[in-house]
């Protein structure tokens, strides 16, 4: 069960820093080249 609590999270948390990612003017050339 605590391992599916950490890939939860852990998953939760690359979600969060793809979001941002995704927000920040300086990768939306790396963006737009997906």
């Amino acid at each position: 069960m605590v391992y599916v609590l950490l890939i939860d999270n852990y998953s939760h948390y690359i979600a969060v820093i793809w979001r941002t990612a995704m927000l920040i003017p300086n990768h939306s050339e790396n963006s737009g080249a997906v």
